[in-house]
């Protein structure tokens, strides 16, 4: 089985746009009937003769290498052959349970690595718990990987891809690279290159929301849905895109960062160099500013420490009405975002992710409310709200998804 070249984010566009390419007809024909077994299997040996005109000669050779190599197996199930004569067919399918890939999501403070199958189900896993810092963190990154090659159930060199999840790096225009946790630390970790250093397999990089989104539409909330928006809230609002199973990434793969769009005017410069953009307005520091202005107003003076927008919503689960008040209020401002973005790419779903709440809590609820004064009534009925199905786990399907999207695209006949 050829091994595709180790990609980086901006190589992925071009593996998203085209197929591969092949350098001799005899790997052409290899790498079309390994995919064709892989989108329409069990298929049996005389259908797949009967797709690509291949001789019955030419496809045994090439049917007996994949088997031998372990990437196809035989079912157990007899097709009848043409008319009931001659023999029956034994269908081929993937080895979908003995093939996969390392999926690694670096985050502040923790790497959360499993290792997954074709099918989706992942096999192993362990999160790692590190200090956000430069060295401890590489350290880290290679024995989380040495963990998993030796804990994996699928064989190493079964293992097509490691897939590396990392936030989306944005430099804070107010903070000094060396406090900048969205720059400085993640700029000198370099997630992808530490693990590339010591990968005895191909390594990609992407986005966590990116591979979320992925996760979501194949295996989680997205499923059965058309064009789905998967949004997340952290220190920024970043989001993903996905079009009939197609990540929409944009002219430099970092496209649906709604938290840039522009709502009304802030003293407080965004991390892009602008004012006024939505992660300003709901910034962290911003909502708990203001639920405590409200609370000082109406005379509570205890202290009470809030590290982030996430313990505002939990107050507001709990019956906290300033709490409530001001999530509404918030949601508005999402809402007016995403609306007119729904409205012009035809999305019908929308999942986000654990940081908005509980999927009828006090940010999302209001914020699907809110969305009816800003997508036409006729497409509204027809728009979901969900929250995440899979979490994190999401990502980690989404690496398998794009390895098998690579590794299993039909070839182009032209080199």
């Amino acid at each position: 089985m050829p091994e595709p070249k180790t990609k980086d984010a901006p190589a992925l566009e071009k593996d998203d746009s085209k197929s591969v390419s092949l350098q001799s007809k005899g790997e052409i024909n290899t790498r079309l009937v390994r995919s064709l077994i892989f989108q329409q299997g069990p298929i049996s040996r005389v259908e797949i003769s009967n797709i690509t005109q291949m001789s019955l000669a030419t496809l045994t050779a090439i049917c007996a290498e994949l088997l031998e190599s372990g990437v196809v197996l035989e079912t157990d199930a007899l097709h009848p052959s043409d008319n009931n004569r001659g023999r029956r067919r034994r269908p081929l399918r993937i080895n979908s349970e003995n093939l996969g890939c390392i999926s690694m999501v670096c985050e502040p403070g923790c790497i959360d690595v499993a290792v997954v199958d074709l099918n989706g189900d992942i096999r192993w896993h362990q999160t790692f718990e590190v200090e956000f810092e430069v060295e401890p963190y590489q350290i880290c990154l290679r024995s989380a990987l040495a963990a998993a090659l030796a804990a994996s159930p699928i064989e190493t060199s079964k293992l097509l891809e490691i897939g590396v999840a990392v936030p989306d790096i944005t430099k804070l225009p107010d903070r000094p690279a060396k406090v900048d946790s969205h720059a400085g630390i993640w700029a000198e970790i370099e997630p992808g290159e530490t693990v590339k250093g010591v990968a005895p397999l191909p390594v990609f990089v992407d986005k966590i929301e990116s591979l979320m989104a992925i996760g979501e539409m194949t295996s989680g909330a997205g499923q059965d849905s058309q064009t789905m928006l998967l949004l997340s809230w952290d220190n920024e609002l970043n989001g993903a895109l996905v079009d009939h199973g197609r990540l929409i990434r944009g002219a430099d793969s970092d496209a649906a960062k709604i938290g840039h769009a522009w709502v009304s005017d802030t003293d407080t410069y965004c991390s892009c160099g602008l004012k006024g953009c939505l992660n300003i307005h709901l910034a962290s520091e911003k909502i708990i500013a203001q639920w405590q202005a409200a609370r000082l107003a109406m005379g509570d003076n205890s202290e009470r420490i809030i590290e982030d927008h996430r313990k505002i919503i939990e107050l507001a689960s709990e019956g906290d009405g300033i709490a409530a008040g001001i999530l509404a209020e918030s949601a508005e401002l999402l809402a007016q975002v995403v609306g007119p973005l729904a409205n012009i790419l035809r999305i019908d779903r929308i999942i986000l992710s654990a940081d908005f709440g509980a999927e009828n809590g006090p940010m999302v609820h209001p914020f699907y409310a809110a969305l009816r004064k800003y997508v036409s009534h006729s497409f509204y009925r027809d728009l979901e709200v969900r929250s995440t199905a899979l979490g994190l786990a999401g990502a980690h399907k989404g690496v398998v998804a794009q390895t098998a999207k690579w590794h299993f695209a039909m070839p182009n006949s032209t080199a």
